[in-house]
Parts: structure tokens; sequence; C-alpha cells
């Protein structure tokens, strides 16, 4: 009897630690879209840490049935618009000069090349795949706008419209791991990689 009550006693603890430890620090998560190319592929396994997003993050975003990864564009009270492919914040592009195309994979494990532009919101300065439309719309209180990096491809706010801050479950930081399910071996460049 008493070995049972030690080893449920382990049990127990090892849960409430673990817990403790995901809400305190952070989990890992495996990326499952193209949404966030050039950022972000398709197999890369990324850090999840529980700190509280802020305007330019990539962000976890929890959905009824699944998670997904987006970056923030607009806070509350913000305005945002895409007019010809370029991302205006307040009436201000976040797209600066300097363009270059990447090697992104794509759907038929096929590496296609892809035109990126510089951006930059928040003092983070990444690459987007630039594309679509949106109309002028204000982010509501308790609310952000989520936009994919590969703006072509990305299901995100301008289909979805704003989504509530409470289902962002964290800021995604750095690359873990990454592996080609194409390849089927590891993006040795990718591990390590910081998270713009």
């Amino acid at each position: 009897m008493i070995p049972r009550l030690k080893t449920g006693a382990f049990i127990l603890v090892s849960l409430a630690l673990a817990f403790i430890f995901r809400a305190a620090l952070g989990h890992p998560m495996w990326v499952m879209t193209r949404g966030m190319v050039p950022s972000l592929f398709d197999g890369d396994l990324v850090w999840v840490s529980s700190t509280t997003p802020v305007l330019g993050d990539v962000v976890k975003v929890q959905f009824d049935s699944e998670p997904g990864v987006y970056r923030v564009v607009g806070m509350e009270g913000q305005q945002i618009e895409i007019a010809d492919g370029v991302l205006l914040v307040d009436g201000q592009p976040v797209q600066e000069d300097g363009s270059k195309t990447e090697a992104a994979p794509g759907v038929d494990c096929t590496v296609r090349e892809v035109p990126t532009s510089k951006s930059q919101i928040n003092a983070r300065t990444f690459w987007v795949v630039p594309g679509g439309q949106q109309a002028a719309t204000r982010v509501p209180r308790g609310h952000v706008y989520v936009l994919g990096d590969h703006r072509g491809v990305a299901g995100d706010s301008r289909p979805w419209g704003a989504i509530r801050t409470e289902q962002i479950k964290g800021v995604v930081g750095r690359i873990l791991w990454s592996w080609d399910n194409c390849e089927t071996t590891p993006r040795w460049q990718r591990i390590g990689k910081s998270i713009e």
C-alpha cells in the first residue's frame, strides 16, 4: 500500500511541476503551416514563452480545435489596411526599402523562390511575402490583428477579423529544431534561429 501511495504522490507532484513549468516558462510547439514563411517553415519546432505579447511579436493563437502561429500587426485602437499588398498601420506603411527572394518549401515538396519585402514593426525587422488586400479596419478593444508573414497563403485576421487577446497563448522566440518532411533531413541552418 505504501509503495502505491509513493508512486501516486510522485505522479501528482510531477504533473503539478510540469503545469507550473509550462505556465511560468513556456513550452515547445510544432509549426504546421506555410503561412509564416520565411520566418517559420512547416516542420519547425519552436519555443513558445509565457510572456505578454507586444506589437510585432510572433504568437501562438489558440482556436477551438487547434493552435496557429501569426504575427501581431495591430493592437486595440489601431487602424489596419493592406493596399496593393502593402501593410499600413495607422496609415503608415511598415514595408521598408529592401527586397530579396527566399527559398521556401511548397505543398508539393518543391522549393520555390518567393519575393520578400523587408518590414519593421515596433523595432522588429523581418521579411514578408507581400500580398492581399484589406479595407481599413480599426482593431476593437480587447483584440489584436494578426497576419501570416506569407500573405498569399495565410489564413489570418483578414477573413476572420481581429482576435481576442485571451486567445494568445504565448510568444514564439526561437526555433529549437527543424525537420524537412520532404527531404526527411534536419534543416541544420534553422536550428537555434531567433524569431524577429
